[in-house]
């Protein structure tokens, strides 16, 4: 979400934004630089006191038999290490923080309501819209991964739906899948192995009736793996959804 490189001219950290378009970006590092310029100094200050007050109790008290030298007791970054560092994780953290709050501001309820109303081909179609506009990748995918259903599982490819079934339980999928067409089956068991296909269908068959909370559950389950992975960008479309 923020990239890093040193300056070679005065040795500051610098980062940018990726996950906004340039005019986004630019704003959200400018605030986190006053931020950061805010907070450093009390930051500091508060690390010293409790520098001195530990070094101060090193020097006079024994710790299970033995004195300590500070150094050993505090070891901590170099003064210059420490302010990079202290810099980077809030870059990080106040990136996480503001694309979430972005996120949330840009798709309130109502908003997403409406995109829920125009179904996957809407949705696929708003999205490649975005993905014009340079710079918004994750954006993309966290838009997309909020209206990620269950049945999406079958619009990706292959090897997306194989990274899925390594993570989820078989009897779980077989809840899941009860109730659904053999084609949707099909879709899924295809890249299974044959005797994992065979075991599959038997359960299937042998599960009986099967209380609606229970597939629902199950589903939850699976959605909550394919979302993750999706997010980290495991997970492919197959052609045909993206053409």
């Amino acid at each position: 979400m923020v990239e890093f490189h040193k300056d070679g001219k005065n040795g500051e950290a610098k980062y940018s934004f990726t996950d906004f378009d340039e005019r986004v970006g630019k704003v959200f590092e400018t605030a986190c630089r006053q931020l950061y310029e805010t907070i450093k100094e009390p930051i500091l200050q508060d690390c010293k006191t409790l520098r001195s007050i530990i070094d101060d109790v090193a020097a006079q008290e024994e710790f299970y038999g033995n004195t300590y030298d500070s150094k050993e007791l505090f070891c901590g970054y170099a003064e210059d290490d420490k302010m990079h560092y202290m810099e980077r994780e809030l870059a990080r953290n106040f990136s996480n923080f503001i694309f979430n709050f972005y996120k949330k501001e840009c798709f309130p309820r109502g908003v997403m309501n409406d995109i829920q109303k125009l179904g996957n081909e809407g949705r696929d179609k708003i999205e490649k819209k975005l993905a014009e506009r340079k710079g918004y990748t994750r954006f993309n995918r966290e838009f997309h991964k909020s209206f990620l259903a269950f049945e999406d599982i079958v619009r990706f490819d292959g090897r997306s739906i194989q990274k899925i079934l390594r993570d989820i339980s078989n009897y779980d999928l077989g809840i899941a899948l009860k109730n659904t067409s053999d084609t949707f089956k099909k879709a899924i068991s295809c890249n299974m192995s044959k005797r994992a296909e065979q075991w599959l269908n038997d359960y299937i068959d042998d599960l009986g009736p099967v209380l609606k909370r229970q597939v629902q559950e199950c589903r939850q389950k699976i959605l909550r793996v394919m979302e993750d992975l999706y997010s980290c960008h495991e997970l492919v479309w197959s052609d045909e959804w993206t053409d």
